[in-house]
């Protein structure tokens, strides 16, 4: 197992972990330090944020809300948060638990009206930003894509039906129950958590930045815990303590999309396999924590793994961590195998092209618009996720991301009809980006950009200014977002793709903008 963590040093952030068989705690030790000011090393009763895995803990509630008769998973959201706008198309509680109620990404919303993670965010703020959008990414049910809006709206109806926080509701029914002594949804930014690890952001020459969002928002993130704590919700699925087995089915039963293609994702969690096994797991990622919580149901076997580094692998740390245990396991049976296989949707290989090496530029997604960058200096590096990772090349020709906030892969094809394509192979996908031909756009074009954008829908404007040879704006904080040209009209600022409908005259009507998880936000020019 050492071998496994051996990268933490006692001198830097790290991880805890934990392995879990049958309901009994196997393995649990800390690797790395919780505080660097301190030196505090962490250890199993070392406290984290879970980032997104909070989603199971979140979905959880509205499961036992529903055991209850107090809610339906199929009830329209609108019953319970008559605020949201009507769509003309309902969207239901389970659509948002499965990522297919076509909601905008409230993150997404508010980072770019220029709120940081170091503001303080509330839920109220997130909540009227989510009630001013005038539109969905898409029809509710006919696709699938991961939106923290759901969850966070989820624990606002938890918090109606129950007349609890969720703070409260979690403490009296899921932590409480399972003897969870010290885990929490965290609502008080400035709250002191004792035991609590620091989460950081590593910088050049080996130094580290403290990164703990103020946000105030719970439900798609939250829970602070342990891998101790940990221990009791594992074993919840083996042996429930709390909701019993028809709660176990219905969190782990996935999704489908309206023409009934299937999801591999289910409620706060994703069913996939290993190694021919089925596996249930989620992991997540807010500031500078990572983790992981995955379970072989088969085999009695779960693995936790916590960090406090955004450059931590929490998810490949418990594949690895897991494999040491799996390795000693009874062989998968056939039928076992293929009840894995029909559990999660197939991963789709797009493109007939053969693999090419790596070429720098710009490439897109031509469903959802987003974008990624690649750059070869010492080495190739990717801009995705929100970040900039290295990626080390495998002897199949594919590309490896290390660093990055769970596991990737990369192939570069060529296309038949010219260009490259590069496939993304992450949390059980695979996604397909074409290589852009970049415009250069004259001075002219520039200066008929300029102008104010009145983004309605963010509560913002958008001033966008040139200086003879690039686009860009000064946000509310007085720093400079310099936007990189794509196509003709179009251009980007880091995962934001901007393009510009023309009218006749060549000048710039309105600006619409593709976020990654929001898609279509129209922004009119001020007149």
């Amino acid at each position: 197992m050492d071998r496994v963590f051996a990268a933490f040093s006692p001198h830097a952030p790290g991880c805890a972990v934990a392995v879990y068989r049958n309901g009994a705690t196997e393995f649990e030790k800390g690797y790395g330090s919780a505080n660097l000011e301190t030196s505090t090393p962490i250890d199993p009763q070392t406290v984290f944020d879970l980032g997104s895995t909070s989603k199971q803990f979140t979905a959880a509630a509205i499961v036992l809300l529903a055991e209850d008769g107090k809610l339906s998973l199929d009830d329209d959201i609108r019953k319970y948060l008559p605020e949201m706008p009507d769509y003309g198309s309902p969207v239901t509680i389970r659509q948002m638990l499965h990522h297919t109620a076509g909601l905008r990404d409230y993150v997404t919303l508010l980072t770019f009206a220029d709120i940081d993670y170091d503001d303080v965010s509330t839920p109220a703020q997130a909540l009227a930003m989510l009630a001013r959008q005038k539109q969905l990414n898409y029809r509710p049910g006919d696709s699938f894509l991961y939106s923290n809006s759901g969850y966070f709206l989820a624990t606002q109806i938890v918090e109606r039906v129950s007349g609890m926080s969720m703070r409260e509701f979690a403490r009296q029914r899921i932590f409480g129950p399972l003897a969870m002594k010290h885990s929490f949804y965290k609502d008080d930014h400035a709250e002191v958590v004792p035991h609590r690890a620091s989460g950081y952001v590593p910088e050049e020459g080996g130094r580290y930045r403290i990164s703990q969002p103020n946000w105030e928002e719970t439900g798609d993130g939250g829970v602070q815990t342990n891998v101790v704590d940990l221990a009791r919700w594992v074993a919840n699925f083996t042996a429930p303590r709390i909701g019993g087995d028809a709660f176990v089915r219905e969190m782990e039963r996935t999704g489908a999309l309206n023409d009934g293609q299937p999801l591999d994702y289910a409620l706060g969690l994703m069913v996939s396999t290993h190694r021919g096994r089925k596996m249930v797991h989620h992991g997540g990622s807010w500031g500078g924590y990572r983790a992981e919580i995955l379970r072989f149901p088969e085999v009695g076997l779960g693995v936790a793994t916590l960090c406090n580094s955004a450059n931590a692998d929490a998810s490949a740390l418990a594949i690895a961590t897991a494999d040491l245990w799996l390795a000693d396991a009874p062989a998968p049976t056939a039928s076992a195998k293929e009840d894995a296989r029909q559990a999660v949707s197939p991963i789709r290989e797009d493109g007939a092209g053969k693999t090419s090496p790596a070429r720098a530029g710009t490439y897109r997604n031509p469903d959802s618009g987003s974008l990624r960058r690649v750059e070869i200096k010492d080495g190739v590096w990717i801009e995705a996720f929100g970040g900039r990772y290295r990626l080390v090349p495998r002897p199949d020709g594919s590309f490896e991301m290390v660093g990055g906030p769970f596991e990737a892969r990369y192939r570069f094809l060529a296309r038949p009809e010219g260009g490259l394509e590069l496939q993304q192979s992450a949390m059980e996908r695979t996604i397909r980006f074409e290589e852009l031909e970049l415009h250069h756009p004259s001075k002219a074009e520039l200066q008929s950009y300029v102008g104010g954008y009145r983004c309605d829908e963010l509560g913002v404007v958008y001033r966008l200014q040139t200086n003879g040879s690039e686009l860009y704006r000064i946000d509310s904080r007085g720093e400079r977002e310099a936007f990189q040209p794509l196509r003709r009209n179009e251009f980007s600022y880091g995962n934001l793709t901007m393009r510009f409908d023309i009218d006749s005259s060549g000048r710039a009507r309105h600006a619409i903008l593709d976020i990654g998880r929001v898609r279509n936000l129209d922004c009119p020019r001020l007149r």
